[in-house]
């Protein structure tokens, strides 16, 4: 997908964090909202490698909140760290407007956990084209994995998506050969919910979160993961 085509489905999107503690009443708060939210399909784990320079660019543009930044993941599904298919994806953010680049990146025979990263970046290259290859080229050093359960909601009109990650946990990626998946960093008690419209309907979000009475965050969970790691 080119970065023309991607900006078609540019997404409006609000952060909220809260304490873990909060999620019963986030869910009473969804299931009485007028906009009548309701799970779109099961929760499931959500897994990702953070890729940046050695000088962890994108971290400070997002830390700082630059308005045009960007960001390289690699991301799979389902509770396993040796999934069959993995999906590259270049997320974009200018202001509030949200969009991404993504491609599959299929492991073949290779077990995710055990492979060396240079065996990864083989893969990687191998099969992402111009578009995508090119920023990852400059920004491979693989950093952060994070991971974490998320629940999906949708409005009744179909307008607004909400997504609620819970159980974050976060694994430095800059000190070995291949992916850490044992060694936890210290990882903030918080909640996420995300809200997530359309460019043009702008105003159904903002109405949606009115009367929200959590805290709203400008922070992405590579930021928070990243800080953690740094000891910041």
């Amino acid at each position: 997908m080119t970065q023309d085509e991607s900006l078609l489905n540019a997404r409006y999107e609000l952060k909220f964090n809260a304490k873990s503690s909060e999620y019963s009443n986030l869910q009473s708060w969804l299931h009485n909202h007028p906009a009548i939210f309701s799970k779109i399909f099961e929760s499931r784990v959500v897994n990702n490698i953070y890729f940046d320079n050695h000088d962890l660019d994108s971290f400070h543009e997002n830390l700082t909140g630059i308005s045009s930044r960007a960001k390289l993941r690699l991301r799979w599904y389902g509770d396993t760290f040796n999934p069959n298919m993995t999906k590259l994806e270049l997320k974009l953010r200018k202001s509030m407007l949200g969009w991404k680049i993504a491609e599959d990146v299929a492991l073949e025979d290779a077990n995710l956990s055990e492979i060396s990263w240079r065996e990864l970046d083989r893969l990687i290259k191998d099969q992402v084209p111009n578009d995508l290859s090119l920023y990852y080229s400059t920004s491979s050093l693989p950093v952060l994995m994070n991971r974490y359960k998320r629940d999906y909601y949708l409005s009744a009109d179909k307008k607004i998506r909400i997504t609620i990650d819970k159980n974050v946990h976060y694994f430095d990626q800059r000190l070995g050969l291949k992916m850490n998946k044992i060694y936890q960093n210290i990882s903030p008690d918080m909640l996420i919910m995300e809200v997530k419209v359309d460019a043009h309907n702008v105003d159904s979000a903002k109405n949606v979160t009115k009367d929200i009475y959590i805290q709203r965050t400008k922070n992405s969970k590579y930021v928070v993961g990243v800080s953690s790691i740094l000891g910041y």
